[in-house]
């Protein structure tokens, strides 16, 4: 599967992981599916209301269905995925995150808040990834890795493919 989702949407998502520190933050992906996957339209944040939210999140399910019918009805678009922030890691997805992934053909995107190296613990924001744009680190091969050959040059409209595991990112940068 290929989720498609503009450097816009990614830097929303970072806006509220940052916003939301020292707590986890989620959200909805609002798209559509093509033949190739899916391209992310809409990104809509939501409320935590995990009991810890420091290490869980948890969609209540009213918000979630409102947004379900919202998409469907208002945007003729559908619920694609979600994302959710790691704000002290780890960078990649728990097995908490795996065994909650439950909805049926969904990408679940991790936004990580790396601490600064510069600053000592400050948070700064690091989307797992659109970091992968910069440098394909080992920090992040649980979730990412670069396709074999080189990424072509980075303009503002050039599209960014990586491959994961379970699925391929495509970021409009």
């Amino acid at each position: 599967m290929t989720l498609r989702i503009l450097r816009a949407h990614v830097d929303a998502i970072r806006a509220h992981a940052r916003e939301g520190a020292p707590l986890e933050v989620c959200g909805v992906l609002v798209g559509r599916r093509d033949k190739e996957g899916v391209v992310v339209e809409r990104v809509l944040r939501t409320d935590n209301v995990h009991k810890t939210p420091r290490v869980n999140y948890l969609i209540r399910p009213e918000e979630l269905l409102s947004i379900v019918l919202r998409a469907e009805d208002e945007w003729g678009l559908e619920v694609v995925g979600f994302y959710h922030s790691h704000p002290a890691g780890p960078p990649s997805l728990s097995k908490t995150d795996r065994a909650w992934a439950s909805w049926s053909g969904a990408a679940y995107f991790l936004c990580w808040l790396a601490p600064d190296e510069d600053v000592g613990e400050t948070p700064n924001p690091t989307m797992v990834a659109s970091e992968l744009v910069e440098s394909a680190k080992t920090l992040f091969k649980d979730i990412f890795h670069r396709k074999k050959e080189p990424p072509p040059p980075l303009t503002d409209h050039t599209p960014v493919n990586y491959t994961a595991r379970l699925e391929r990112a495509t970021i409009g940068i």
